[in-house]
């Protein structure tokens, strides 16, 4: 037999503090009387418990059941019809208590705006996951007029700290009216930042006219600081970019994603407004262009507000070109890149352009497919007022398959070197096309900078130039051919200046130790006076300094002003110099 005691209120003690029951919030509308330290009891609902922390009726707090807050308990419905936008506002608020997971079951929830520029405003809270079931289980569904403005689905800012997106998916299908600045996930609002952002194995997919998926961008003095994408999460037709990263960002890692079929870029870096990006990794992802502008990923940057200190490595980019521009410090390295097919697209596949600096593109597998328009698999060029300065190009594979098309063009560079690097191409041409240009235009002077080590090769055709020197409204300066392997080229080295004198060329041009095999000659010249250092070179062409045991004459064959160092000669019969005919004869000892 048991005694049930029934009552709405108890009063407890002298202090009159009181145990209250009932089917409303408390802290909402006329709330509840009671003394400070009161307990209420709510049963239907959404059940819990609340403490009284002050002397207004509404002063109410919910006590924390715990740190996991599923949304169905919140009247949340998952159908993918009702707006589930309130429901899920309680749980967070639950959850920003004490910290904790709101935790999505398999459903869609659609969700609103309700007038606001989001959402959900996740503003300056901390310590906070919204976790859901895997791609396709639980799925947030923005739903609504965007009325041509602003919208997330979840805006982080305010200095929220250590908060995490996780097996999650998003979908803007049910936007109408739409704008570029409806998004995802926006971190940041251009006057906040946020710290430990986590975007992990969730799921996007966009819809035309919308912004980017996932977006971050911060404010002078408040920073996006230690922020992650990864672990696979899927990135599906964004309207403009998969993942956009602006000013005042550092410290983050795109790691392990797969991003396809945005409209503009899949990847896209971003530094304006006077600020700089710092320390960014975009690693081991795999990424798919289809888009007609042709750019997968593009970062930029200008000769005040850089890029700085960044990674672009192990990438798989199975369809799409790339952009840098206003690069400091950074490296492009170990990723495949093959372009797609864009026939209207005459940029090169990797294309630095403009304020670069101290930055290195190595390692690479880089192939300009067959349909692409004519154009350099990569170019290290200026942009018309600032040049690049203090880039390598090295160890690289470059694959050409359009048909009398160039390998390498580097333009009014300052410090540079390229090589050593190898190629595969499909057909030179019928001797139009160059495959490595190193010019220097009105912006700059090309200066001080190698050509060393490249193995230059094709399967068909014939390059007209191998490398070619050009003096095109800019000086060439100091600049070494040394250590390359031309094959199918007319002819091996060319220097070419804007007429009269030096024609543009100062300093010293040396052209050594090459395999230069023109069809017609190892080098020439037109428009300058200058004469290169020419030393060690293997050719059908040109003077060569040749070594062996024995008499040359009637034996070596080489052109007129050619050397023999004689091995085992003496008095007037160590050196030799071919002084006539083409053939093994000629040979005069000093």
């Amino acid at each position: 037999m048991s005694n049930d005691f029934r009552a709405d209120e108890i009063t407890l003690g002298t202090a009159q503090v009181k145990l209250q029951q009932g089917a409303g919030d408390p802290s909402t509308g006329g709330g509840s009387a009671a003394p400070v330290g009161s307990a209420y009891f709510r049963g239907t609902g959404t059940p819990g418990v609340y403490n009284k922390t002050g002397a207004g009726n509404t002063a109410w707090l919910k006590v924390p059941q715990g740190v996991f807050f599923n949304v169905l308990d919140y009247g949340a419905t998952g159908d993918g019809v009702t707006d589930d936008r309130a429901a899920i506002q309680l749980a967070i608020n639950d959850a920003a208590v004490i910290g904790g997971c709101v935790f999505f079951p398999p459903g869609t929830y659609a969700v609103g705006r309700n007038g606001n520029p989001y959402s959900f405003d996740i503003n300056g809270l901390s310590n906070i996951c919204f976790m859901g079931v895997g791609y396709g289980g639980a799925v947030i569904k923005q739903t609504g007029d965007a009325a041509a403005g602003a919208w997330a689905i979840f805006r982080v800012r305010g200095g929220a700290q250590r908060i995490v997106f996780d097996r999650l998916g998003f979908d803007q299908a049910g936007v109408t009216n739409p704008s570029t600045s409806v998004h995802c996930i926006l971190v940041g609002d251009g006057a906040t930042g946020a710290t430990d952002i986590k975007v992990l194995d969730c799921r996007f997919l966009g819809l035309a006219g919308c912004g980017d998926q996932v977006r971050f961008i911060g404010a002078a003095g408040n920073l996006i600081s230690r922020f992650w994408v990864a672990e696979h999460c899927m990135f599906d037709s964004a309207a403009r970019h998969g993942v956009s990263i602006n000013e005042f960002c550092e410290k983050g890692w795109v790691v392990g994603n797969e991003l396809r079929s945005a409209g503009t870029n899949e990847i896209n870096i971003t530094a304006s407004v006077a600020a700089s990006i710092d320390l960014i990794k975009v690693a081991e992802n795999r990424i798919e262009h289809s888009a007609a502008n042709g750019i997968a990923v593009s970062w930029s940057g200008d000769a005040t507000n850089r890029i700085n200190r960044s990674h672009f490595v192990h990438n798989d980019v199975i369809s799409g070109n790339c952009t840098f521009t206003g690069l400091k410090r950074c490296q492009i390295q170990s990723n495949q890149i093959l372009s797609g097919v864009y026939a209207a697209y005459t940029d090169a596949v990797v294309k630095l352009s403009g304020a670069n600096s101290e930055s290195q593109i190595q390692k690479n597998i880089i192939q300009r497919q067959n349909g692409m328009g004519v154009g350099y698999v990569v170019e290290i060029i200026d942009d018309g007022t600032n040049v690049p300065q203090k880039i390598q190009c090295q160890d690289n594979t470059f694959v050409q398959e359009v048909q009398a098309a160039g390998l390498v063009h580097v333009r009014s560079a300052n410090t540079f070197q390229l090589g050593p690097n190898i190629s595969q191409v499909t057909d030179a041409g019928g001797t139009t096309a160059i495959a490595i240009l190193v010019d220097g235009v009105a912006a700059g002077a090309v200066d001080k900078g190698s050509v060393v080590g490249n193995n230059v090769s094709a399967a068909a055709g014939t390059w007209l130039y191998g490398i070619k020197l050009f003096s095109n409204g800019g000086n060439v300066v100091d600049v070494l051919c040394a250590g390359n392997v031309l094959n199918n080229v007319d002819t091996g080295v060319r220097l070419e200046g804007t007429g009269g004198g030096a024609g543009g060329f100062t300093g010293k041009i040396a052209i050594m130790s090459s395999d230069l095999n023109g069809a017609t000659t190892d080098w020439s010249k037109t428009g300058t006076t200058i004469t290169p250092c020419i030393a060690g070179n293997c050719s059908t062409f040109g003077a060569q300094v040749l070594s062996d045991a024995g008499t040359p004459e009637a034996a070596v064959t080489a052109r007129i002003g050619s050397l023999f160092l004689r091995r085992d000669g003496g008095a007037g019969t160590t050196l030799y110099v071919k002084e006539s005919t083409t053939g093994n004869t000629g040979w005069i000892g000093k």
